[in-house]
């Protein structure tokens, strides 16, 4: 416990950490990596997905701006931008196809700024909007863990009464 607060402080004082999640399953069948860079108080979350279970060759990325204030573990990370990058052609005809996102301009390797649009059965956040959530940050066999909130029915992190309480799993790790 000492050494969990005591890395969780070091990083609040850091001005540049990344933690990165490999290779992983998520869902049924999607194979991801993600990572979150946090510069000060500027974080950016980004999930990379893959046609492959190896994550050799992406086909979607998922990035979330954000401006984050930290008190422990608690985070209120309000929405600056939320954006899709479609990396491979077939992709990107199935997104402009359906109007993913309400659009129907997708271009290949072209970030897509999709803030407070309905994509499919995700809505993703507006400007200026708030998630409560938090980040815990753990040392386990010698390396640094960061877990990071993930929303459920009772706690969907839209009011700070709501705020996150699990975790997404497999952990982030410090990357060096």
């Amino acid at each position: 416990m000492i050494t969990a607060l005591f890395t969780l402080i070091s990083l609040s004082f850091a001005s540049t950490q990344t933690f990165e999640r490999p290779c992983f399953v998520a869902g049924d069948d999607d194979m991801l990596t993600s990572k979150i860079q946090i510069v000060d108080t500027a974080w950016t979350v980004t999930h990379t997905a893959y046609v492959d279970e190896t994550c050799k060759e992406s086909y979607l990325v998922f990035e979330t701006k954000s401006k984050v204030k930290q008190d422990r573990q608690n985070i209120d990370m309000t929405t600056l931008e939320v954006s899709y990058i479609s990396t491979r052609e077939d992709v990107t005809r199935a997104l402009n196809e359906i109007a993913f996102c309400e659009l129907k301009n997708w271009q290949t390797n072209v970030r897509q700024i999709v803030t407070g649009h309905q994509c499919q059965d995700f809505a993703a956040p507006k400007k200026g909007q708030v998630i409560y959530s938090i980040f815990e940050v753990n040392e386990h066999n010698g390396q640094t863990e960061a877990f990071i909130g993930a929303p459920t029915l009772k706690a969907d992190g839209s009011t700070p009464a709501k705020r996150h309480q699990d975790t997404e799993s497999p952990p982030y790790y410090l990357k060096h």
